[in-house]
């Protein structure tokens, strides 16, 4: 932290409105917020005075998928949510969360979105120590219970609805349990609804799925959707979803429709080392992550709006989650 009252003297700082560099400026910060950039400003007496004259500045970076409570381990848990929720109890899962909030804050990012798997809404509990100043992170925008068809993502699930049933997810689907599944998220404090499309054989429907967006949209949040395939693509699209979150199957038509109703691409491209941390063999992570590549490129060339997320929830060895959420910056 700079301080409440700083100034800060820039060789160069990116305007995120213009998309330019812009050299020699001041950044004036008073009461812990920047209330003054430009060129020659005047510095008032007695701030603290740091110099960067010789560096660039940026705004704070945005991960719009993030999982900061959650471990994932292909060792340990199969890389199944069950296992791992079953695995790791709430009160370490906040800890976890804690540590990897300081992370992402560490490595320059100042808002995330957390889309899920966070126990029984340790984001909404995160989000709140933060903003508290209990505890440093950044600005989370937080999701809550993924609501998803019944069993969720889970590969292996026990038949016992109870057990099945554990903070993760909200099963719902009729219309009526997506509405209480929607109403219960928004009443603990989730500012955005994220929907699992494909989990399983079945999957929701446009219908459904447009449903979904009437409810969260009159109530002032957006949906986000998990689709893998390029069926729940569709799905996603007809239903007019806020986010596709991953999108690894979206065809050239998709991307065109995604455009033309502003659906937005969170593209989740996981690096080699973050794939590798998931169970992939070297030759298979590469491959992988050049697929990913390559899907991300067609749809920068489509005009669709893509917005940077990791859904980082494994290790990478010697890497904190910030700094592996900074590797997929540079990582083609």
């Amino acid at each position: 932290s700079f301080g409440q009252s700083s100034a800060i003297l820039a060789g160069s700082i990116v305007d995120p409105a213009t998309g330019l560099l812009v050299k020699d400026q001041t950044i004036l910060i008073e009461n812990g917020k920047i209330s003054a950039i430009g060129k020659g400003l005047s510095i008032p007496k007695g701030v603290n005075v740091v110099d960067l004259t010789k560096d660039t500045v940026l705004p704070g970076y945005i991960d719009a998928h993030t999982h900061l409570c959650a471990i994932v381990d292909a060792k340990w848990d199969l890389g199944d949510f069950w296992i791992m929720a079953m695995q790791r109890r709430v009160g370490y899962r906040a800890l976890v969360g804690a540590a990897n909030a300081k992370q992402m804050l560490d490595a320059g990012f100042t808002t995330v979105r957390d889309v899920g798997n966070s126990g029984d809404y340790l984001d909404v509990d995160l989000k709140k120590a933060i903003s508290e100043g209990l505890i440093p992170g950044p600005n989370i925008v937080p999701a809550g219970r993924i609501i998803a068809p019944y069993g969720g993502q889970f590969w292996d699930t026990p038949a016992q609805p109870e057990t099945l049933n554990n903070p993760e997810y909200l099963f719902a689907d009729s219309h009526d349990e997506l509405q209480k599944a929607i109403r219960q998220n928004l009443h603990w404090g989730s500012e955005l609804i994220k929907i699992v499309i494909d989990g399983q054989r079945y999957q929701y429907s446009a219908d459904d799925i447009k449903f979904i967006v009437t409810e969260a949209h009159a109530a002032g949040v957006k949906v986000a959707a998990h689709a893998t395939t390029e069926k729940a693509a569709r799905a996603a699209i007809e239903g007019g979803v806020d986010s596709i979150e991953h999108g690894w199957k979206l065809t050239d038509e998709d991307m065109a429709q995604m455009k033309a109703k502003g659906i937005v691409l969170v593209s989740t491209d996981f690096t080699v080392p973050g794939l590798i941390s998931n169970g992939f063999e070297p030759d298979a992570a590469k491959r992988t992550h050049e697929r990913y590549v390559e899907r991300l490129r067609r749809a920068y060339a489509a005009g669709v709006v893509v917005v940077f997320g990791t859904d980082i929830m494994s290790i990478v060895p010697g890497q904190t989650r910030g700094q592996s959420a900074l590797d997929y910056i540079d990582s083609f």
